[in-house]
């Protein structure tokens, strides 16, 4: 690997009166022509704008006005597997008012102040779910 440094050459700028030199290929403009930037500015932001107008649009219309509804997917749904479906939420509902009427302690762990370790309730002995949340409710 070569690590050697060239030396650098010093040379010093020569100081001018700051005017370049006649180049014949340079030709400046004389002057600059006046441009008007509202039809530029309007179409970068309102070509975006109405792009995403349409895309919010055609959105809308797919959402709300081509929906298929239950209707239909009902009618296209075979009769027996209806009947299971609404055996099957019937069935549920009876259970969970089954569940809800059982005259069954609730289980230790949701009691409150519950030790999992020991299996021992702490006081307070009370049961929280039949206490009112105000006590004015009562």
């Amino acid at each position: 690997v070569d690590k050697s440094v060239p030396v650098p050459v010093d040379e010093v700028p020569t100081l001018g009166d700051g005017i370049l030199e006649y180049d014949p290929f340079f030709c400046p403009p004389t002057e600059a022509t006046a441009r008007d930037f509202l039809a530029d500015a309007l179409v970068t932001l309102l070509v975006p704008l109405l792009v995403a107008l349409l895309f919010t649009l055609l959105l809308a219309y797919v959402m709300c006005c081509r929906r298929e509804g239950r209707l239909k997917r009902d009618l296209a749904t075979s009769d027996i597997q209806m009947v299971h479906h609404s055996t099957i939420h019937g069935n549920t509902e009876e259970l969970r008012q089954m569940a809800a009427t059982r005259e069954v302690p609730r289980p230790l762990s949701t009691l409150p102040m519950f030790n999992v370790r020991t299996g021992e309730r702490l006081p307070p002995r009370v049961d929280s779910a039949q206490v009112p949340l105000i006590l004015d409710q009562h």
